[in-house]
């Protein structure tokens, strides 16, 4: 029964662990740059940026396979679908907070923009 007991109490501990890690890898601190790069393992790098209001953001794909760049968060812009090398840029108005992702993975692909007012 103490084995047993041991044993769920460890498992538990080890979901509670990893619970956490997944969650502060969802919510990197955001860089300040208005440059982000899709490098290639399907993932947008940095996640999370911060720019001020009246900024462009550029995407640049690097990867091997097409994505695009879907704003959301109020704003609903697209890109044109990005093939290796291409880049979209989007100028921000509004101070928010703007979720991303690419349509094409948007399993994996995901960020997000901090506009903050001048």
């Amino acid at each position: 029964m103490r084995k047993w007991l041991f044993s769920a109490v460890l498992v538990l501990a080890i979901f509670s662990l990893a619970g956490c890690a997944s969650q502060a890898a969802n919510s990197p601190n955001p860089v300040q740059t208005n440059q982000v790069t899709l490098p290639p393992s399907y993932r947008f790098d940095p996640p999370a940026i911060q720019v001020k209001v009246g900024d462009t953001v550029t995407w640049t794909n690097k990867d091997n396979f097409t994505h695009n760049v879907h704003l959301m968060g109020g704003i609903n812009w697209v890109s044109q679908p990005l093939r290796p090398g291409d880049s979209a840029s989007y100028t921000f108005t509004q101070a928010g907070r703007f979720p991303y992702i690419c349509d094409f993975h948007s399993q994996d692909m995901k960020g997000e923009v901090i506009v903050l007012a001048k």
